[in-house]
């Protein structure tokens, strides 16, 4: 008798502790699952937030002449785009108008403007509106190609755009002016500085 009064009292004490560590179980479900929509308020709260300052950084950091981003937003732009892909593919093209600074010297101001322009939109129009495109000098403008792109298609899209730029010549381009481009493509962890200057490197007609 004493042995099942033992028994009932080791079963009543599994019970109550079963009992205990489910109330406590539920209380870790219910906080994670308010941490979890908490988590998405906030991120939901993110994503507005950045997409008003791009919107308000649209509106006060482009350039007047090109309608596209100045350097200090495209590098800011660019540099964030790399700290959320650290390990994926990245590509960002260099373009040099090569001979401009003549055209402004020899042909004056409205011209080399003119030229400038045409450039940018050139460029514009061969790449996606996802991507990010920035004048960075005088005569140089650069795009972080923010979407899938191939080494193959990269070289390609080189030499396109070379041939391209050959043929027309954008309108009546002065004979003095031509197009370089380079490219860096890369899977490493890398910041704006990096890419550009090995962009650079590859310059080429």
């Amino acid at each position: 008798y004493k042995f099942r009064e033992e028994m009932v009292d080791l079963i009543k004490k599994i019970i109550k502790e079963i009992q205990k560590l489910e109330q406590q179980k539920q209380l870790k479900i219910e906080k994670r699952n308010q941490l979890d929509k908490e988590i998405n308020i906030m991120n939901l709260r993110l994503k507005e937030l950045k997409k008003l300052r791009e919107s308000l950084m649209n509106n006060q950091q482009i350039d007047d002449l090109t309608k596209i981003y100045k350097f200090d937003t495209a590098k800011w732009l660019i540099d964030e785009k790399l700290d959320e892909n650290k390990t994926g593919q990245k590509i960002l093209f260099v373009f040099k108008l090569k001979g401009l600074e003549e055209v402004y010297k020899q042909e004056g101001s409205h011209r080399g403007d003119k030229l400038v322009k045409e450039m940018s939109d050139f460029i514009s129009m061969n790449f996606k509106n996802i991507d990010i495109l920035g004048r960075v000098d005088q005569d140089e403008f650069v795009c972080f190609v923010n979407h899938m792109m191939s080494k193959e298609l990269a070289y390609v899209r080189k030499e396109e755009l070379l041939r391209i730029f050959s043929q027309k010549k954008l309108s009546d381009i002065s004979e003095n002016m031509d197009l370089q481009i380079g490219y860096c493509r890369t899977c490493e962890t890398v910041n704006y500085e990096k890419m550009y200057q090995a962009a650079k490197k590859m310059l080429t007609k």
